[in-house]
């Protein structure tokens, strides 16, 4: 498997020896190596779940299944298996048309995709257009993410295939843990990273030595080749090192000393924004404007007037956040 997505990056001998587009004419409406790092983890998945059980029509229809083959989400091979059922459903196919007219409102309303391969004119910007630009590209980038899965999805029901894993199931200002975030943004990835990455290497029996390699492989994954994705990749993993630290510390506290519900509320928030901080710049960096824009950002997050309102405004959001969360579970 890490030779197969090894062969996808654009440095790789092969790949520019065999599969170099402008010489063979190859290129087709879609790169064969847009799709490789999801077809990669299915023949994994097959590899893994089939065992001698299964026949080599079932690994192929799994690896190739058309409406998930070119976007996913992830399914494993064993679900692939169970989840054959008819699961017809038009309010979640009307669900993602709105979310589609969202996006299409969205993006006309404000370029940030153009906005973003102009980096140039961030770095001129003042605090209030980059923050403005940080916030926007990043929600607009999930949504664009969710109706891309959710088209895929809404194929796959129609064709009798009920993905267990939804991806995105809260967006990023909505996400209160960097754990959170990486559970919930690309779901069916994260559940084959799980069961394929972290469980064999020893889980929380070894954390550090198994969340280190679970993000090495998800930039390996992604594309090795681009800096940004380096950072976006270290940015994430120290701040979900951090996140465990706090989160052990917050928990000897309370044994310690149980707190009223409003000082826990604001303790969670004050964290919760702290981490939507750093996931928004983790994201702007590693899929949008690039490593280009990190020195704009930084001078103007050195700002203590500018970092102090932004916080605010996170802090306030989380803490409504959580209060909607605890009367719609109370």
């Amino acid at each position: 498997a890490i030779a197969a997505l090894l062969a996808k990056e654009r440095s790789d001998v092969v790949r520019r020896l065999v599969f170099d587009e402008r010489r063979t004419g190859w290129s087709g409406l879609y790169p064969w190596h847009a799709s490789f790092p999801l077809l990669t983890l299915r023949l994994v998945s097959s590899a893994k779940q089939g065992g001698n059980s299964s026949s080599l029509f079932e690994v192929a229809e799994h690896a190739f299944y058309g409406p998930l083959y070119a976007t996913g989400p992830v399914v494993l091979f064993r679900d692939f298996r169970r989840y054959r059922e008819n699961k017809l459903s038009l309010s979640y196919a009307a669900r993602t048309a709105l979310a589609w007219m969202f996006l299409e409102l969205g993006l006309r309303r404000y370029p940030c995709f153009a906005v973003a391969a102009s980096p140039h004119l961030l770095q001129k910007a003042d605090a209030a257009t980059c923050a403005g630009f940080a916030i926007i590209a990043v929600n607009l980038l999930f949504l664009k993410f969710a109706v891309i899965w959710r088209v895929a999805t809404c194929l796959a029901r129609f064709d009798g295939l009920d993905p267990p894993v939804e991806n995105i199931n809260r967006f990023v200002c909505n996400n209160l843990t960097v754990s959170g975030f990486w559970r919930d943004w690309h779901a069916s990835f994260h559940h084959w990273l799980v069961h394929h990455v972290y469980l064999p290497l020893g889980g929380r029996d070894r954390p550090m030595v198994a969340t280190t390699a679970v993000f090495c492989f998800a930039v390996l994954w992604h594309d090795l080749s681009q800096p940004k994705l380096l950072a976006w990749g270290t940015i994430n993993l120290v701040a979900l090192l951090v996140e465990r630290f706090f989160r052990g510390v917050h928990t000897l506290a309370l044994a310690a000393a149980p707190s009223s519900p409003l000082l826990l509320r604001i303790r969670a928030s004050t964290l919760a924004a702290t981490y939507i901080f750093v996931l928004v710049l983790a994201n702007v960096v590693g899929y949008s404007a690039g490593l280009a824009t990190l020195a704009a950002f930084s001078r103007h997050i050195s700002s203590l007037s500018h970092s102090s309102a932004a916080f605010l405004v996170l802090f306030v959001n989380s803490h409504l956040s959580i209060r909607a969360r605890e009367l719609s579970e109370g």
